[in-house]
């Protein structure tokens, strides 16, 4: 596995052991490990993640009627109380982000997930713009965060004080880099779900950002990174 696959392989696991861990019988458990290697084993061979995929191919896998899982079981959401389509929900947003069409580096600018000739070919006006103003968001955001990872993951503080040559050129750059009122409140209506859902957005479980046609808009992580550093801003 590359270096992508292994990342959306282990968010997708992640999920796994957390609800194996929530599990209440052997059953269940055995069920989900099956359930989690049959979507593996489709996601990386790049095959479309469906429910009826996935249940024939579990189906073909496990046969015993110890082991058995109905398609329902995949499928039904149950108010978020289903552990087969939360398993299920976490390996198709895998699926997408290596089923995304690769394009050339030369065809995308810096920060940008989308080339701007592929959002210009949509044809749903609607999703047009929305997909515009999620790429400019996105390219802001990533811009904010690739400054942000040259103190190594350290909260940004103002500091003065005295110190040598050095220490003086890390404060300067410290500071430069805090985000303002303006920068901050815009990092916060980011990740605000309602303003996510008025542009027909969701933020995925793995915090990836997708559209009503199941469209990656982020990758795993992003939208969960962009709390992280609202959240420093918080803390007292």
């Amino acid at each position: 596995m590359n270096e992508v696959e292994k990342r959306v392989v282990e968010i997708a696991e992640g999920k796994l052991q957390e609800l194996l861990a929530a599990a209440k019988t052997e059953t269940i458990r055995t069920k989900l490990n099956n359930l989690s290697e049959v979507c593996k084993r489709l996601v990386l061979a790049k095959q479309p993640l469906t429910v009826p995929s996935v249940f024939d191919a579990y189906v073909a896998t496990y046969q015993a009627k110890d082991q058995a899982l109905a398609q329902q079981s995949i499928r039904n959401k149950r108010d978020g109380a289903n552990p087969y389509h939360a398993l299920y929900q976490a390996w198709r947003s895998s699926s997408e982000v290596l089923r995304k069409r690769p394009h050339s580096r030369r065809a995308l600018a810096n920060g940008e997930l989308v080339a701007a000739v592929d959002i210009d070919a949509v044809k749903d006006p609607d999703d047009r713009h929305s997909m515009r103003m999620m790429a400019i968001e996105i390219r802001s955001l990533k811009a904010r965060l690739n400054a942000l990872q040259t103190l190594d993951g350290s909260r940004v503080i103002k500091v003065v004080g005295a110190g040598n040559e050095r220490e003086q050129r890390s404060f300067a750059l410290a500071n430069n880099l805090s985000l303002n009122e303006a920068e901050l409140a815009a990092l916060r209506e980011f990740i605000d779900e309602r303003k996510m859902a008025s542009k027909q957005l969701r933020v995925e479980e793995n915090g990836s950002v997708v559209d009503r046609r199941e469209r990656v808009f982020a990758d795993p992580g992003f939208v969960t990174a962009v709390s992280k550093i609202v959240r420093s801003y918080t803390l007292t």
